[in-house]
């Protein structure tokens, strides 16, 4: 018997690499909302979003931080094993960005072997070139959590 659950995370990848992904938004907060949308239609999980602070608008930021949460969308959906999620912005003088996972976690030497060729991994190193900080915390059982802080530029 074929159990369909087990393509899902193959399904999920295929379909963010052919499907168009809307960018509409040139705000964080509704860049955000959109990539939270996509993920609950196109991988079907749950994410609750909190926002707090400023509305940011620098493009490349936002841009940024848009591919970020979407990757780690991504990588919940094809390797968390739950359809829980949560995204977490604080926006004042810089950007704290928080996306957790409620799955079943992972040991830290694994989760870099995992993640060293990824898109995710490509998308981290562009936001340290904008001087990100990058904490990333999982524990067997006790999900896997996404920490950014990262500073605003100033945009002429």
């Amino acid at each position: 018997m074929h159990d369909e659950r087990k393509d899902a995370p193959m399904t999920a990848q295929l379909v963010s690499l052919v499907e168009p992904i809307n960018r509409t938004h040139h705000d964080l907060r509704g860049a955000i909302e959109a990539a939270i949308a996509d993920a609950d239609e196109r991988y079907g999980l749950h994410v609750t979003f909190s926002y707090s602070g400023e509305d940011i608008q620098p493009v490349r930021l936002v841009h940024v931080l848009d591919e970020l949460v979407r990757e780690a969308l991504l990588n919940v959906s094809m390797h968390a094993g739950t359809t829980a999620a949560s995204v977490e912005v604080t926006a004042a003088d810089e950007v704290w960005l928080r996306v957790r996972d409620h799955g079943h976690g992972t040991e830290a030497f694994q989760l870099d072997a995992q993640t060293m060729d990824t898109h995710l991994a490509r998308v981290l190193r562009t936001a340290r070139e904008l001087g990100a900080r990058i904490g990333v915390h999982s524990a067997p059982g006790q999900g896997t959590s996404l920490r950014l802080r990262i500073p605003i530029p100033n945009e002429a």
